[in-house]
């Protein structure tokens, strides 16, 4: 977990544990406290831990990325015990989907990052073409592999 804090990810999800931009040190402090709580707090529904965060959900009425409202039953006895949950291969597809949206969006902006620096006598044409024509090439897999997912 140490690891996690210096490289400010979450280990499991990737995600950032804070916002180094825009997040105040107090902002910052809270953040940490409460992803070390997590981390350390047993998997019981107390205050703070993700159980307790998956049944305050499930009873405020939140919805997945598809809209479904989530289940307070299996939240419930997912704190207390046996894990249930369904496996909606749409919302994993969709999921994917965006993923492979994502890369594309980094791929176009290196490239026009590359028509920028040409612009700017920054690279030659030749490394311009290469830039373009790799990452069309790599957008190309991503097509291919998005059409696998429908």
């Amino acid at each position: 977990m140490i690891f996690e804090f210096v490289l400010n990810k979450q280990g499991f999800t990737g995600d950032e544990i804070t916002n180094e931009l825009t997040d105040t040190t107090g902002e910052k402090f809270a953040k940490s406290a409460a992803y070390a709580w997590k981390q350390w707090s047993p998997g019981y529904p107390i205050w703070g831990t993700y159980y307790h965060e998956k049944i305050s959900n499930a009873m405020d009425g939140a919805t997945d990325a598809l809209g479904r409202s989530y289940s307070t039953t299996n939240a419930i006895l997912n704190a207390i015990g046996p894990k249930f949950q369904g496996y909606n291969t749409k919302l994993g597809k969709q999921y994917h989907m965006w993923d492979i949206q994502a890369q594309r969006r980094v791929l176009m902006q290196e490239i026009r990052s590359a028509y920028r620096q040409r612009s700017r006598n920054m690279i030659s044409e030749k490394e311009l073409k290469n830039v373009v024509n790799r990452n069309r090439e790599k957008i190309q897999r991503l097509i291919e592999k998005a059409q696998t997912l429908k």
